[in-house]
């Protein structure tokens, strides 16, 4: 690779955002005669993980007498540093977490044996302080 670098040019792409398909999506569903919501409209782009033909398929789908719930999320490659800050995720539901397990075994553990205990440290830090709080406030109270 370094031996590329002095002959191209490395250009980095971005998936645009929902703002910047919502509106041209609007225009084509206006024009298939579909009447979707704002909501709805962004639910397509983000079923379709912001992918410009798969969410003008998905609202095609809809023209010809599809339903908005039956939409199904487009299967995405999630790299490992993702994988791993959605398994360390508390929003994440469990069932994501075991599926983002297998997108590389062999390092989501490590990853994971890492970053935890560096999660309970601040977590038995902040108990401390919750503590000591609780024992000035209790103190002060006693005074009165």
């Amino acid at each position: 690779m370094r031996s590329l670098v002095n002959y191209c040019f490395d250009v980095r792409f971005q998936r645009p955002r929902v703002e910047q398909i919502r509106s041209r999506m609007q225009t084509i569903a206006f024009q298939e005669k579909l009447k979707l919501s704002k909501e709805q409209v962004d639910e397509v782009i983000e079923a379709s993980n912001h992918d410009v033909r798969q969410t003008i398929y998905n609202l095609q789908l809809l023209s010809m007498g599809g339903n908005c719930g039956e939409i199904q999320q487009k299967d995405c490659a999630v790299n490992t540093f993702e994988a791993a800050r959605r398994i360390l995720s508390a929003d994440t539901s469990m069932m994501e977490k075991q599926e983002m397990f297998f997108t590389d075994y062999t390092i989501i553990p490590l990853l994971r044996a890492i970053v935890e205990p560096l999660n309970i440290h601040w977590e038995q830090m902040l108990r401390a302080v919750l503590t000591t709080v609780h024992v000035i406030v209790n103190s002060l109270f006693c005074c009165l």
